[in-house]
């Protein structure tokens, strides 16, 4: 018969178990957030340390994690109370890549020059468009006090109408130069890729790259499907615990391969950041080598377009995380609102077919009108009751935001660090523009 003492040790013992079992899956996930986070501020956007504390990793449980950052080796190392190190490391033209543990792969790649310079094909009248009260009202509403970044956190809102840069706020310590991170437009730009191989005849819609696989499920999902996220992938986009998608971004060294693991089921739409990495593993197989892949992005996009600093972050392989790691600048975010907003033509130049952008817009079935081909709809004002039926977006965690406004020749970019009401936003927008 088991002593009293003996019981609450092994009670005591196995509640020390099971917190482990809970807390480590946890920390990898806090400590691979940080690291990637404090890797990218510092080596490629150059903003300090104490910028960073204070804005990039204010608020939740990444005040408890210890990071330090190694310029010899270019990487940043976090801990949580010294347990499930994560560590990050710089690579020129990549990014930040997060290690699951050594660095196993070793890529590297040189971004391919630029010589596509250009003037901005926008007229900027910043200040002369719109008085000072319809600013002043517009300002209230973005922007905390002072325009610091501490309650809407609002780091960027442009305007772009008919061609004219009406509206360019940004916040203190914020300019035009600096990269700003996507979050989940990036998934957007996936989607503008695959228009473009779609264009090259490299790629199909309705060619279905799992064919092989013996899950009729999987071997039946087509490329559109996974553009539309009716793929049937058993997903959990859950980021307040250790679930697929944190996994995926924070606890992986090959996410095509993690995410190419798991089951499908009946089509039916579902969001899923892990959808858009199969669809980057995709567009990787097209190409002859992991270089050419690389610089895919650059040559047929980023070049074309002038972006000023734009960069995909890949995961430990190689592969980009499509699903979420986009840094650019705003006036860059802009220049991309504007392409589909010009049905893919680029002062001239047919970058993606005006058939791309009639997709993206498609309602994806099951959707309720709010998707399309990894874009946001607002059909019948679903999402943004006063905002135009036919305005769809380019959506990222924290209120990142890229609307294109057809109907009103108008593209609004907002970046920021928490999200805000963005239908009143929009409402005040299109007033003070229409009036």
């Amino acid at each position: 018969m088991l002593t009293q003492r003996r019981l609450i040790l092994i009670l005591t013992f196995g509640a020390f178990i099971a917190a482990l079992w809970f807390i480590l899956p946890q920390a990898r996930v806090l400590n691979g957030y940080v690291a990637r986070t404090v890797c990218s501020c510092h080596f490629e956007i150059k903003r300090s340390e104490q910028q960073i504390v204070a804005e990039d990793l204010s608020g939740g449980f990444f005040s408890l994690a210890r990071f330090n950052i190694d310029e010899k080796s270019k990487s940043v190392s976090s801990s949580l109370f010294g347990i499930s190190t994560k560590t990050a490391v710089y690579r020129k033209g990549l990014g930040c890549i997060l290690l699951k543990g050594k660095d196993d792969y070793h890529i590297e790649f040189t971004v391919p020059p630029d010589s596509n310079k250009k003037v901005l094909p926008w007229e900027d009248v910043t200040g002369t468009t719109l008085d000072r009260e319809a600013k002043n009202r517009i300002d209230i509403l973005a922007f905390d006090e002072g325009f610091s970044v501490s309650n809407k956190k609002t780091r960027a809102l442009l305007i772009l109408h008919k061609d004219k840069l009406i509206y360019e706020q940004y916040a203190n310590g914020i300019s035009r130069t600096t990269p700003l991170l996507g979050w989940s437009m990036t998934k957007s730009i996936i989607s503008t890729c695959a228009g473009i191989l779609v264009k090259n005849g490299q790629l199909f819609l309705e060619e279905r790259p799992f064919k092989t696989s013996p899950d009729p499920y999987k071997s039946n999902t087509s490329l559109k499907d996974l553009l539309q996220m009716r793929s049937g992938l058993d997903w959990e986009e859950n980021y307040n615990q250790y679930s697929s998608a944190t996994k995926m971004l924070f606890d992986s060294d090959n996410v095509f391969e993690q995410v190419g693991q798991l089951s499908f089921g009946e089509k039916q739409w579902e969001y899923s950041s892990g959808t858009t990495n199969l669809i980057s593993g995709i567009l990787k197989s097209k190409f002859k080598t992991a270089e050419a892949y690389w610089q895919f992005p650059h040559t047929a996009l980023f070049h074309v377009l002038d972006l000023q600093h734009a960069w995909i972050e890949p995961d430990e392989s190689g592969t980009y995380l499509g699903s979420s790691y986009m840094y650019a600048t705003a006036q860059d975010w802009l220049k991309l609102g504007r392409l589909f907003l010009k049905k893919g033509n680029w002062q001239g130049t047919q970058v993606i077919d005006s058939s791309w952008i009639d997709f993206v817009q498609l309602e994806a079935p099951g959707s309720q009108g709010r998707y399309g081909g990894h874009f946001w709809l607002n059909k019948n004002g679903i999402s943004y009751p006063d905002a135009p039926h036919d305005m769809y977006t380019m959506d990222g965690y924290q209120g990142q935001m890229v609307a294109m406004l057809p109907s009103h020749d108008m593209v609004v970019v907002r970046l920021g660090l928490e999200d805000i009401d963005f239908n009143q936003l929009l409402k005040t927008i299109l007033d003070e523009v229409e009036n």
